[in-house]
């Protein structure tokens, strides 16, 4: 601008020539300068957000130029004009040219791997009365079809039942399907019935029909107890008794009490051979069991025998009664309707009684 003073302002970006001349010799020297006023506003566009079946790629700075800084953030970050990313998130970029800052965001979405889209789905899950099953972390852009009835296509669902699930999901970079195990235990449900196997002992059987039971506890009430399933207990006393079963799996526990009848004690003392024992059999008819019951026998070993109505032997077994009870279960589940005859025999003395047993399915 043609001044001639040791210093100028300048307001104007471009080229500036300075002259300066020895007045003495004539002699002069020339030197340069580029001004550049950065007074805007660096404005850019990263574009809309996009999904991508590629394993990685790489995000570039709109401007690019000395003159600015940059700054990535986001689940990667860098200070560098480009950025390589692998994650799914949102990425932002600050662009500064020295007195100004602009930014602007674009999420990417990675779907690079169809057998990686089911990532939340275990191989098996247990659960009390109804299981949660979710397929995926990032169900975006994907189809998820479900196997169970009505074939649902949400990223999770609920099942009430036991059995395999399996899920298949697909979107533009593939599909992929797994399966699980579903283990669905349901809160137990305590109940029993109670039989009065004799008239003249306080005696009972006690017969289980509870639901979804793993354990059982039996008081009697009259400070006895028991953890099998289908008990039986004869009372030292005539009287009526309060008895509770609790059962319980993973899921919980349930507890029922019942009062017996009146119970009565008619003689006492133990009798010397099995035949003149009151061997009660029951429940009978029976379905998946049955008992044998006695009291005040003579302690010892027994054996027992199960014949068909042809006369084969189904089932033999060898019991040992101790303080004079004779109380022992035989599983019949696997039997066929009939009418079977149980022996007992002492293996002292030999002596040995039948019964007839009838098996209904």
């Amino acid at each position: 601008n043609n001044q001639t003073s040791k210093s100028i302002i300048v307001t104007t970006s471009g080229k500036y020539l300075l002259t300066v001349t020895d007045s003495f010799s004539g002699c002069s020297s020339v030197d340069s300068v580029i001004v550049n006023f950065n007074n805007q506003l660096p404005i850019f566009d990263l574009g809309t957000d996009s999904a991508t079946c590629l394993t990685a790629l790489t995000l570039k700075a709109p401007l690019m130029g000395s003159q600015y800084s940059y700054s990535w953030s986001g689940p990667l970050s860098s200070t560098a004009s480009t950025l390589t990313i692998n994650k799914t998130g949102v990425y932002k970029l600050v662009i500064n040219n020295g007195c100004y800052s602009y930014a602007d965001s674009i999420k990417i979405t990675f779907m690079n791997s169809s057998l990686g889209l089911i990532d939340l789905l275990k191989d098996t899950v247990a659960s009390c009365n109804v299981a949660s099953l979710t397929a995926t972390s990032n169900p975006t852009n994907a189809t998820i079809i479900w196997s169970i009835p009505g074939n649902p296509r949400g990223n999770t669902i609920t099942v009430s039942n036991s059995g395999s699930v399996s899920v298949s999901m697909s979107n533009q970079c593939g599909s992929a399907t797994k399966s699980a195990y579903v283990r669905i235990d349901h809160t137990p449900i305590a109940d029993f019935t109670i039989v009065y196997p004799s008239s003249t002992i306080p005696l009972i059987g006690l017969g289980d029909l509870s639901t979804n039971a793993v354990t059982y506890n039996w008081s009697f009430g009259d400070g006895k107890t028991s953890t099998i399933s289908n008990p039986s207990h004869q009372y030292v006393a005539p009287g009526e008794y309060l008895v509770t079963l609790v059962v319980s799996n993973t899921c919980g526990s349930s507890s029922i009490s019942k009062k017996t009848n009146k119970l009565n004690l008619v003689g006492s003392g133990i009798v010397t051979t099995i035949d003149e024992a009151d061997l009660i059999l029951y429940p009978n008819p029976a379905n998946t069991y049955s008992k044998l019951v006695a009291s005040n026998i003579q302690n010892g070993d027994y054996a027992i025998e199960m014949y068909n109505a042809l006369g084969q032997l189904v089932l033999t077994k060898v019991t040992s009664v101790k303080n004079q009870m004779f109380d022992e279960e035989l599983k019949i589940d696997l039997f066929a309707s009939g009418e079977y005859l149980v022996k007992v025999t002492n293996q002292k003395d030999g002596l040995s009684m039948i019964k007839k047993l009838q098996i209904n399915k």
